[in-house]
């Protein structure tokens, strides 16, 4: 990953984490059609800033609404400060988090709270 890259995504990280923290609009997560037509489940401003199109808030991938895809599967990712946030298991372990397993929730929160 390139630096600019990287600074990129600390940036659009720190955001979700705060406004998940702080109960910002945009913090609930919802499904996500990304480009190859796979679903995830993330909070808005991530799928919208990675290219992907949001579904709405309390959406979900089951039934598809993307098409199809490779299948990835979302789960609870705990941060370094405690916090959790709802990613797939390479980005959440990039950014130093421990993934939880697939379709693990934060409710209720596994990381200890944040």
């Amino acid at each position: 990953m390139s630096r600019r890259t990287s600074l990129s995504f600390c940036l659009v990280l720190t955001l979700v984490v705060a406004a998940a923290q702080f109960g910002c609009e945009g913090s609930v997560p919802g499904a996500c059609c990304l480009a190859d037509g796979s679903c995830i489940i993330d909070l808005e401003i991530v799928c919208t800033t990675t290219g992907g199109t949001y579904q709405g808030d309390n959406t979900t991938c089951d039934p598809d609404p993307c098409g199809g895809g490779d299948g990835a599967v979302p789960g609870a990712c705990c941060l370094e400060d405690g916090s959790c946030i709802i990613d797939l298991e390479e980005v959440c372990t990039t950014t130093g988090g421990t993934y939880q397993g697939d379709n693990t929730t934060c409710d209720p929160d596994p990381c200890g709270g944040g």
